[in-house]
């Protein structure tokens, strides 16, 4: 990005501040794909794929409840499929055992 942006293909600030704020989201970020990575040694590859689905869903929710974050149809309706495919994944999984 700083090539491009000596190159004047892109323009942006660096603030100090803001960077610091993120290191927190970047710490977590580094941990969820370690620990993802930890997994594949205990888990099959596809619920693996339905856990991190499943995050994503995690996600949309807490942004509606923690920020009022108003989702349109569509998006509920992607949640509902994405829900309703991982246990349906997680079910013909046969080697899955809790």
């Amino acid at each position: 990005m700083i090539i491009f942006r000596k190159f004047g293909c892109l323009k942006f600030n660096v603030d100090l501040n803001l960077l610091i704020r993120w290191i927190p989201a970047c710490v977590l970020f580094v941990l969820m794909l370690s620990t993802s990575g930890f997994a594949l040694a205990w888990l099959p590859v596809p619920i693996i794929t339905v856990f991190k689905n499943l995050g994503l869903c995690i996600t949309a929710m807490g942004d509606s409840y923690f920020f009022g974050v108003k989702h349109s149809r569509n998006i509920k309706f992607s949640i509902i499929l994405m829900i309703i495919g991982s246990f349906l994944s997680a079910m013909t999984d046969l080697t899955f055992t809790i």
